[in-house]
Formats: structure tokens, C-alpha cells, sequence
């Protein structure tokens, strides 16, 4: 019996072996607000003010840092703010009123149309509800790119949870080791993480790096091509070196 299992768990360890290389990324993840759109000054500009109509009290935008990656229900919250309805309705009607001040950073559709070229999987993961994903992606000419997406509706725990990842790979049918989640905050990464999941820091987007865990930076969308190059030449000298 010991002989049989030894013998099985050496046949687990080749096989595991040998099918390292196929865990090739080919699955793309975004956060939306910080990693694809750069809409910070209208998101705490429109919060802050709503903030002010329902509470009273007045913030100055450094205090943001405390809510990034948060919904906006426990942002509010976060405040103070006791009629959480009421104040996303505000809240909405401050941001939309200042959308022309959101924008897709630099490089990202270019980016997009390179990943979907090349015939990557690409996704969202993102704290926003349904009705905010579709206000991003038709608002910024995104449709077609997504293949899936999780939204706050989705999954009944938000990030730093790692349930919206969970969910990811379920609806997607992908392994964690085919997937890397692009975001700006340490609530993507710890919801990456918690699925096992690569992660990458958009630096173009987060307010700050010095907490994050990862090794993989990337200055500029553009980054992430090479990048993904690098891993598919790693991969492959793996793959020979276990033949």
C-alpha cells in the first residue's frame, strides 16, 4: 500500500512538473476607478460634497486615502453619513454632473486592443454596481473588450475579500495561475491574493506603493506587453527544461 502511494505521489510530482508551463497567463483582470479610468478628482470631489449636504462636515481631498477600494456605500458610511440612500443618490447626481472630467488614462485602449489582438481573455473586477460598470465601459467606447465581469451586485462580500475573484474564475472557467488582476489599490491586491492570483500595481493610478507586496510594477499600460512577453518566454524555458 506505502508502495503504491509513494508511487502515486511521485507520478503527482511529474505530471505537476511537466504541466508547469502550461500555466501561461492568458487571462487579463482589471479594477476599473484608478487602473482603467482616471476619474479621482471627480469621484472625491462629488463625494466630499455629498458628504458635506447630508453631515455637515467638511474634508479635504487628502483624506481620500482612507476609502480607496471601498463601495461607495461603506465610503459614505466611512464618514459618518447615516442616510446612505439618500446620499448615493446625491452622490450620484454631484458625479455625473462632473463626468466630463473622467477620462481613460493614457495607453489603456491602445492597450486593449493589443491584448484582445493577441487573443487574451480579458475581465473587470470591480467594487462598482452593475449600473456604474455599464456607465464606464459604454461611457469610455469599451464594449466588446470585456469577456466576463464581477460587479458589487455579484458577490455578497466586497473587496479586500477575495469572493469577487472567486467568482471571477468561476464564471470564467479559468485556473488562478492563467489570470493576473491589474489594480491600483492594497484592496485589489488583497483580493487577487486571496484567490491566488497574480497581481500588478498600476502605478499610473495608485496614490501610493510603498505598502504593496507584489514585485510586479507597472509605470505604464503599456508595461504589462512586456511583461506578458516575459512570461511566456519563462514558461517556455521551463517546458524545455523539464523535457
Amino acid at each position: 500500500m506505502a508502495k503504491h502511494l509513494a508511487i502515486y505521489i511521485l507520478n503527482l510530482i511529474i505530471y505537476s512538473i511537466k504541466h508547469w508551463g502550461d500555466n501561461l497567463i492568458n487571462t487579463i483582470i482589471f479594477d476599473i476607478d484608478g487602473t482603467l479610468l482616471n476619474g479621482e478628482i471627480a469621484v472625491y470631489k462629488s463625494m466630499f460634497q455629498t458628504i458635506k449636504e447630508f453631515d455637515g462636515k467638511e474634508y479635504a481631498p487628502e483624506n481620500s486615502h482612507f476609502v480607496i477600494g471601498q463601495s461607495y456605500e461603506e465610503s459614505l458610511a466611512y464618514f459618518g453619513v447615516k442616510d446612505i440612500e439618500g446620499a448615493m443618490k446625491r452622490w450620484l447626481e454631484l458625479y455625473m454632473s462632473s463626468v466630463n472630467e473622467i477620462v481613460l488614462f493614457d495607453g489603456i485602449e491602445e492597450l486593449l486592443k493589443t491584448l484582445k489582438k493577441e487573443g487574451y481573455t480579458l475581465g473587470v473586477v470591480t467594487s462598482r454596481y452593475k449600473y456604474g460598470y455599464d456607465e464606464a465601459i459604454e461611457g469610455h467606447n469599451l464594449i466588446g473588450y470585456f469577456d466576463f465581469y464581477v460587479c458589487a451586485d455579484d458577490t455578497l462580500q466586497l473587496k479586500p475579500s477575495s469572493d469577487p475573484m472567486h467568482h471571477f474564475l468561476t464564471i470564467s472557467g479559468k485556473r488562478a495561475s492563467e489570470c493576473i488582476y491589474i489594480g491600483d489599490t492594497l484592496y485589489d491586491e488583497m483580493c487577487a491574493h486571496g484567490a491566488n492570483v497574480t497581481f500588478a500595481v498600476a502605478k499610473w493610478g495608485a496614490m501610493s506603493v510603498a505598502e504593496f507586496r507584489t514585485k510586479i510594477f507597472l509605470k505604464e499600460p503599456k508595461d504589462l506587453l512586456l511583461w506578458l512577453k516575459i512570461n511566456i518566454t519563462q514558461n517556455k524555458s521551463r517546458r524545455r527544461g523539464v523535457k
